[in-house]
């Protein structure tokens, strides 16, 4: 029997975890009691407040956090209602736009301006006013352009009878320091810019112009009319400001929309009054926790024998047999049955295979002496094994001696001359110091180890 003193210990992930599941009925205490201790506190925390006409910490920062929840919630409700309609608004107008609907590439505009001026001043005529006569004039001309216009003519001329949409294709600038008054059309076809120019000159020098002229006589001459290609800087501006609007109409939508998930996400503050429960669960998970952490600590500090392979590897002792031993409180029973189940599978060696296994391993190793049986735990552990081995070795050993705690010095002393010895241990029961004395002993003693039988 060689020792090997530079074996360091595996540790078997699998094997602490069933460990700790065996363990399960402790745990489940344990959680309970969390529960229980630090729901209990949060309930007389809480009554004890509420006896002295208080309110708690937890309650008012409740009251807090609900007004800071409402008012951040109705914030962005009316930010993205609003932001919805306005883009709403721009989205209705660019799809009714008739001017916007055209080509910018072969937009055609056509420029008349008149020249606007009084021919004498009349007795008859109104009184004089803080405005200018001229500028009354022109912004009469501007007004009335589209007054009283048929809608089906206008729909069939421009595209469009609705007056906002009329005001971009034909549109009126006045420039009250020069007194010009300038018309613009837009049209995409120079034959529809000629029959829309003629339509609007001709309405504007007669029916819209008796009127003004019956109130301020005046001149109205077309100094220029010039052909351009494009929309002027103005409708570009224009076109400009209601993109840039409708990407940060969308950009405060997406923020707002964001600003709600990220509410419904964190929900509506919790009442004080849940605070118990929610405390309860923090303490059955804490203590669970905490009793899992314990039986991990218990295994790996405990120094118990967890596999064969440990007496192979650090004695160089044959295993004849090896057990699948059970942790379980009651074995075979209900929530331990299911477990072991898990751990073993369908091929569970029990101690009787593994009393047999070494039985007919053994009969070709005796020597026909005395075999003993040698281990750190009481006789009586293994007596199964030393019947089936008196059953089964009849003819190649002449007694079959047990001896229990080996460490004992007048036991080690007891060894029948020229014996051979088979070690004998309980996993998950018998201390690795204790199988190491053991092994010191029959190391210095010379002892003929045939190996091991792990129960």
């Amino acid at each position: 029997m060689q020792i090997n003193n530079h074996y360091e210990p595996e540790i078997r992930l699998k094997d602490v975890f069933f460990e700790i599941l065996y363990h399960w009925r402790s745990i489940l205490i344990a959680a309970i009691v969390g529960a229980l201790l630090l729901g209990g506190y949060q309930y007389y925390s809480i009554w004890s407040v509420h006896r002295e006409g208080l309110k708690t910490e937890d309650e008012q920062q409740y009251e807090y956090a609900l007004k800071d929840y409402e008012l951040n919630l109705k914030t962005s409700q009316d930010t993205l209602r609003a932001n919805r309609t306005l883009l709403q608004q721009i989205q209705d107008y660019m799809s009714k736009s008739v001017l916007y609907n055209m080509d910018a590439s072969s937009l055609l505009r056509e420029e008349r301006t008149f020249a606007v001026t009084l021919k004498r001043e009349d007795d008859s005529a109104p009184a004089a006013t803080f405005q200018d006569p001229v500028d009354y004039v022109m912004a009469s001309y501007s007004s009335s352009l589209f007054n009283g216009v048929d809608p089906e003519q206008m729909l069939a001329l421009l595209g469009t009878n609705e007056k906002r949409y009329m005001n971009e294709v034909v549109r009126i600038s006045i420039n009250a320091d020069t007194n010009i008054m300038t018309m613009v059309i837009y049209s995409e076809s120079e034959e529809k810019l000629k029959e829309i120019g003629e339509y609007f000159v001709d309405r504007l020098t007669t029916v819209c112009a008796k009127p003004i002229q019956a109130i301020y006589p005046h001149e109205l001459v077309m100094v220029s009319d010039t052909l351009n290609v494009g929309p002027s800087d103005s409708v570009q501006q224009t076109w400009a400001k209601n993109a840039t609007d409708m990407a940060n109409y969308k950009e405060a939508i997406s923020e707002a929309e964001e600003a709600l998930y990220d509410l419904e996400k964190q929900g509506k503050p919790i009442m004080p009054g849940k605070h118990i429960g929610r405390m309860a669960v923090i303490g059955f998970v804490v203590f669970a926790f905490l009793a899992v952490l314990l039986w991990a600590v218990r295994y790996l500090a405990g120094g118990r024998l967890h596999d064969g392979k440990e007496m192979t590897q650090r004695y160089g002792l044959f295993v004849f047999a090896e057990a699948d031993h059970s942790r379980a409180r009651h074995p075979g029973k209900g929530i331990d049955a299911l477990i072991e189940k898990w751990e073993f599978g369908k091929k569970r060696v029990g101690v009787d295979q593994a009393c047999h296994q070494a039985a007919t391993l053994l009969a070709g190793s005796v020597s026909g002496g005395a075999l003993v049986l040698a281990g750190t735990r009481a006789s009586k552990r293994f007596d199964q094994l030393q019947k089936t081995l008196e059953a089964e070795l009849k003819g190649d050993v002449r007694q079959i001696v047990p001896v229990a705690d080996f460490l004992q010095s007048d036991q080690a002393g007891r060894l029948p001359e020229g014996a051979d010895l088979l070690i004998v241990e309980e996993k998950y029961e018998s201390r690795t110091d204790q199988i190491h004395r053991e092994a010191e002993i029959l190391s210095m003693q010379r002892a003929n180890v045939l190996g091991t039988v792990i129960l």
